[in-house]
């Protein structure tokens, strides 16, 4: 029995020992300008992969030209403009949770990382970037006319400086920045002659904060995102699947009445708070709203609220969310037009102006 036990301890002990790894990573810091790949951009000497860190510092440029992996980047804040870039064919993958890319602005200079072709995720779903304005220096994410991908497992946080702490979508780009969670407030955010999208593909409930101009907001996720400030979309407003509430704050098209809506058949637009009234996006041709069957709008403001009659609606509610006891929605002509379902909750009641 004794030499039973004695052979089951040294199995145990050599199961520990085997699932106790080998190496543990490695901290990699910019050396110089360089690719990636190339041992001599790094100290120490190698190429950083999945389990690493790394930082930049000086006046370094470090380009993703190939498939990459580490578990996190950190740009520095020492003085000298520094600089991330995934050019076309290259994609980093960063696979730590918390704050795995982090965006410190220089004590001179800029901070950037650019896509440039090429694409970055976090792929861990607890995995933020946060870009944190300098005083006088900018830190900032930029995407080129080469366009690019930024996937972000959770939020995108802005500190430090608002004016400093920079998104930038380039003249021309046709770039995409995907938010699994939250996009902070405090930042800017650049979009002019831009055809670039923020993307909100995450579970459950994300916020888009900051009351930015956007260039095309694109909602595909299953649960609800949420404004938390009034928004411009420069570009056009499409909702694949899941919610998008106003949250009372209104949706402003741009001025020269190019933008669209399109709502697809899982997808849900609410309009409208408890105690402010919002109408559908605006300024907008008929031509440009693209309602597919099953696709639903909500007007749901507890104060007296508008309905837009012009638009021909799949299924349309009439509703109320708070604690008022009854709500009034207001019709500007005579006709509402509804093909698949129209709901009016027992609260609410419709007014037809020209009645």
């Amino acid at each position: 029995m004794k030499r039973v036990t004695w052979v089951r301890g040294v199995v145990a002990m050599l199961a520990v020992v085997l699932c106790v790894p080998l190496f543990a990573g490695i901290a990699y810091t910019s050396n110089q300008s360089g690719d990636w790949g190339t041992s001599s951009t790094w100290t120490p000497s190698g190429v950083p992969g999945l389990g690493d860190t790394v930082s930049i510092t000086g006046s370094h440029i470090v380009t993703v030209s190939d498939a990459r992996s580490v578990d996190s980047v950190t740009l520095l804040s020492n003085v000298g403009s520094k600089e991330l870039h995934a050019v076309t064919g290259g994609n980093l993958t960063i696979a730590g949770s918390g704050v795995p890319l982090l965006i410190n602005a220089p004590t001179l200079g800029a901070n950037v990382v650019q896509l440039n072709g090429g694409t970055i995720t976090l792929s861990n779903p607890n995995a933020d970037v946060n870009v944190i304005g300098g005083g006088l220096t900018a830190a900032r994410i930029e995407l080129t006319s080469l366009g690019g991908t930024l996937a972000i497992g959770r939020h995108l946080t802005f500190a430090g400086n608002s004016l400093l702490a920079q998104l930038q979508f380039d003249a021309g780009s046709n770039g995409t920045v995907q938010i699994g969670g939250d996009l902070g407030e405090n930042g800017t955010i650049s979009t002019l002659l831009s055809n670039g999208t923020i993307e909100f593909n995450g579970t459950g409930s994300q916020s888009i904060g900051g009351g930015y101009a956007l260039p095309n907001l694109t909602i595909d996720k299953s649960g609800t995102a949420t404004l938390n400030n009034t928004t411009t979309i420069n570009g056009n407003l499409t909702i694949v699947n899941g919610i998008l509430d106003d949250g009372g704050y209104q949706i402003n098209l741009n001025l020269l009445t190019t933008s669209s809506v399109s709502i697809a058949s899982n997808g849900v637009l609410k309009l409208g708070s408890e105690f402010t009234a919002t109408t559908f996006p605006a300024p907008i041709l008929l031509g440009n709203i693209t309602l597919a069957a099953n696709s639903a709008v909500d007007y749901q403001a507890s104060v007296p609220q508008t309905v837009n009659d012009s638009i021909t609606y799949k299924r349309l509610y009439l509703q109320k969310t708070g604690a008022a006891a009854s709500a009034s929605k207001t019709i500007s002509g005579n006709y509402l037009h509804v093909v698949e379902e129209l709901y009016v909750d027992a609260t609410v009641t419709a007014i037809f102006d020209n009645d």
